[in-house]
């Protein structure tokens, strides 16, 4: 997974750049004491931030069907270190249908953790179709270091 800054740190990270620095010039300790909560949240972000861990297995019912045929896909996610929100995203080809499930799907993954997600696909059209990618994304909350 990617990791990168939230659009949060940044503005907490000058506010308390900027009241460090006035703090310095003007020779007022008070102003450290206001600077500090905006570099304490920062920090305590970078420090906490951990990255989800998680592997995954597809498994489709059957390797072939005809047109109009359906067939269930199964998305194991097992999770090393988990996470409070996962978004999964998996990628269909244009000819194949999704009949039942959510796609893309929200759920919630814990340390050690094993969830399946099932699909009811349908063929729509004659030809020969590869099941895409699985995307994951993590959205940050609050003021969270790095989100992945």
């Amino acid at each position: 997974m990617t990791r990168r800054l939230t659009p949060k740190f940044a503005p907490y990270a000058a506010l308390a750049a900027a009241g460090l620095l006035a703090a310095l010039a003007t020779r007022l300790p008070e102003l450290v004491a206001l600077a500090a909560p905006f570099a304490l949240l920062p920090a305590v972000s970078l420090l906490l931030a951990r990255s989800p861990s998680v592997g995954v297995e597809v498994a489709v019912e059957r390797e072939r069907a005809l047109e109009g045929d359906e067939l269930e896909l199964v998305v194991s996610l097992v999770s090393a270190v988990g996470a409070d929100r996962l978004d999964v995203f998996v990628e269909l080809p244009r000819d194949v249908a999704l009949l039942e499930g959510e796609n893309p799907s929200t759920i919630r993954l814990r340390d050690n953790q094993t969830r399946e997600l099932r699909y009811r696909l349908g063929c729509t059209r004659w030809g020969a179709f590869r099941l895409g990618r699985v995307f994951f994304r993590r959205p940050s909350r609050g003021v969270e270091g790095l989100s992945a």
